[in-house]
């Protein structure tokens, strides 16, 4: 098993590698559908902040080529953007006008306690070693009365092995024969017989056995004065997905959360 830097350096080389192609090959996050709930969520979390957005020090973890910092610059929040991937963040600033600091290993060290009034990240809890020490450092890092944002990860239902829900997988999947022609698909496969939890994309936390999970989310931000005050479970659209199943399965299958807590004063 590779240790904790390894695991870091390994997500930095592989997204470094695929940052001009992130947006085109994840279309589950690049979306009409998804990019309005961030946006609404977003908007509704404004109302925590009664100074406005100008008013705010946000803080993206994980930015990557921008998925939230688009919204908060948009919302007119001023940002950092932090990533262990350089070429990601280079990426970023050609668009939009953020401040970005590139995390050496991965931790937020050298980021000032209580400096940020909004912290925030999206679908990156899953590439950290440990995510749960992470979270600390996103409690240390957020202000008095800020909020910490955390999305895009499975839901608890995700990983409940009830037969309807696989079978409601496999109703909404579209046949993909395209998977048959990428060398590099062939390749992890041969990879996860030596390594049965090889991700292609530094995936950690992804597993039946091993993944996110919210209660100890909850447990440990509670522990550090945090409050939740906003939690939605909603499905997730994803790219092999026909067109109809956001609107026949979305009531049923919600397989993927986001939740937002509140430092109290």
């Amino acid at each position: 098993m590779k240790s904790k830097s390894e695991q870091i350096q390994r997500n930095k080389k592989i997204h470094d590698r695929i940052s001009p192609r992130y947006d085109q090959i994840h279309g589950e996050i690049f979306n009409d559908s998804e990019q309005a709930r961030i946006r609404e969520t977003l908007g509704y979390l404004l109302k925590y902040f009664p100074g406005g957005p100008s008013s705010l020090r946000a803080l993206d973890f994980g930015a990557g080529t921008g998925n939230l910092s688009r919204h908060m610059v948009s919302l007119g929040w001023p940002v950092l953007a932090v990533d262990v991937s350089e070429q990601s963040l280079n990426l970023l600033k050609r668009s939009l006008p953020c401040e970005t600091l590139v995390l050496q290993d991965g931790s937020l060290q050298g980021i000032p306690t209580n400096g940020f009034d909004f912290v925030a990240t999206y679908s990156v809890l899953h590439h950290i070693p440990d995510y749960l020490a992470a979270i600390r450092e996103l409690g240390r890092v957020c202000a008095s009365g800020g909020i910490i944002y955390i999305d895009h990860e499975p839901s608890p239902m995700y990983w409940e092995e009830r037969e309807e829900l696989k079978a409601l997988y496999r109703r909404i999947s579209k046949p993909n024969i395209k998977k048959y022609l990428y060398l590099g698909n062939y390749l992890a496969k041969v990879r996860r017989i030596f390594d049965k939890r090889y991700s292609r994309e530094g995936d950690i936390h992804v597993w039946p056995d091993d993944h996110i999970e919210w209660p100890l989310i909850d447990k440990t931000l509670n522990e550090l004065g945090f409050e939740k005050v906003f939690e939605q479970d909603f499905f997730l659209s994803r790219s092999n997905y026909k067109s109809s199943a956001t609107q026949i399965l979305s009531p049923q299958l919600k397989d993927t959360r986001c939740a937002a807590y509140q430092k109290k004063y």
